[in-house]
């Protein structure tokens, strides 16, 4: 990424570097904790390049946790519907779903 301070360049930061640095924050041999994702949503906003690097990371684990039979019924009905939006907007192929679609690795569905 380019790096300035003002109008003046600051010397180019190698990309391996940064990886490396996100390496040291979140290893990738396993699933972010709430915190680490939490840390990698703000990264991801600070430009492209992190957006690219910390996002699919951040969709990798996916989990549609249901309610049961103790959660009213008009919560059940919401959440269900954002769920099904979802994959609406994944079967239409809209990009920004399939590239969210395109990280997950795991899938769960408990307490449906």
């Amino acid at each position: 990424p380019e790096r300035r301070a003002g109008d003046r360049n600051l010397p180019i930061i190698p990309n391996e570097i940064y990886l490396l640095i996100l390496e040291d924050i979140a290893p990738t041999s396993g699933r972010l904790s709430p915190e680490q994702v939490d840390i990698f949503i703000n990264l991801s906003l600070v430009c492209r390049f992190f957006g690219n690097l910390c996002l699919p990371r951040v969709f990798e684990y996916v989990e549609f946790a249901g309610f049961g039979d103790q959660t009213p019924l008009a919560a059940r009905a919401d959440f269900a519907s954002r769920g099904l939006a979802l994959c609406e907007h994944i079967a239409a192929k809209e990009p920004l779903a399939l590239a969210l679609a395109e990280c997950v690795k795991v899938c769960h569905l408990t307490n449906w």
